[in-house]
């Protein structure tokens, strides 16, 4: 019985976080020139919870961005994920041990 009940809730928070991302999806359809300013890739858009993360490419920014409702001030939230490429990291270590 437990575990019909916690499927359901987890049914529930599926079916939420899609609504969530859908409708930030369509604030960001209402400003075409951030969608294209950011470098949005719409196929690699995915649901987090309590919003949705995209892959972008602009010009100051390339990673994945998490946009997310923070309910308690009934706004959303923008955290950026830096990508770092392997050639980058590579570079990086190389540098470290050199300095150390």
């Amino acid at each position: 019985m437990k575990s019909t009940q916690r499927n359901m809730e987890t049914a529930e928070n599926a079916n939420r976080n899609l609504e969530l991302a859908n409708y930030i999806w369509e604030i960001l359809k209402t400003r075409i020139e951030i969608i294209m300013s950011w470098g949005i890739d719409p196929g690699k858009a995915r649901v987090i919870k309590n919003g949705m993360e995209l892959h972008v490419m602009g010009f100051l920014h390339t990673g994945f961005l998490q946009i997310t409702l923070n309910e308690g001030t009934d706004l959303f939230e923008i955290t950026h994920k830096l990508v770092v490429n392997k050639l980058s990291t590579l570079l990086c270590s190389f540098c470290s041990l050199r300095i150390c």
